[in-house]
């Protein structure tokens, strides 16, 4: 009776120590994400920008400055995603280190795809076929854009004289003044906008 006793009791305990070492804490270290979101070309700094990783932390959005922090972040490998209105998402491979900082700049492309070319631009002054006019002569010209973008202006100038052709380039007013002309001549000159996205009209 004795000896059944022991071998029980010795049953009991090798169970109750393999349970217990099966129950293991591992320890996995955290480091930070940090960054900056930017333009790109001129490096304007981007406000309001989303910034995620998968897999899942947190979920951030860019400063007035464009930095971005993601603290508390576990060691591992992760790919970082940057979203905002008006601009191309992009990803960027992100490795997180224990107790270490990761930093990430991120430089977004302007989203083109649905951008409108620029209108046609409208010749205001001098009026068609206007005659005697001064041999030196400003013209003016309107031009309008649907996403309201920067537009810049190539005027040229030809006449019926000879095969020369003025360019004036890369104008961001809509009047250029020209001197210079020549008497008993007719010109002839046409003006394009360029938005720098579309090609120009």
């Amino acid at each position: 009776m004795k000896n059944s006793f022991k071998y029980l009791a010795l049953v009991f305990v090798l169970i109750f120590v393999v349970s217990c070492s099966e129950d293991k804490i591992e320890l996995t270290g955290r480091g930070t994400l940090v960054g900056k979101v930017v333009s790109q070309g001129d490096n304007t700094p981007l406000e309001n920008a989303r910034v995620s990783t998968s897999p899942n932390t947190s979920i951030v959005f860019t400063d007035s400055n464009g930095n971005y922090e993601i603290n508390d972040v576990e060691v591992g490998t992760y790919s970082v995603q940057v979203q905002k209105e008006g601009y191309l998402t992009k990803f960027e491979s992100a490795t997180i280190n224990d107790n270490a900082t990761t930093n990430i700049v991120f430089e977004l492309d302007v989203e083109t795809a649905n951008n409108d070319a620029p209108d046609a631009p409208i010749l205001m002054l001098p009026e068609n076929d206007a005659i005697d006019t001064d041999l030196e002569v400003t013209l003016e010209w309107t031009a309008t854009d649907p996403e309201e973008d920067d537009l810049t202006f190539t005027v040229e100038i030809l006449n019926d004289q000879n095969t020369d052709v003025m360019t004036f380039s890369d104008l961001t007013d809509t009047t250029l003044t020209v001197s210079g002309l020549m008497y008993n001549t007719k010109y002839f000159w046409q003006v394009t906008a360029n938005d720098g996205i579309n090609n120009p009209v």
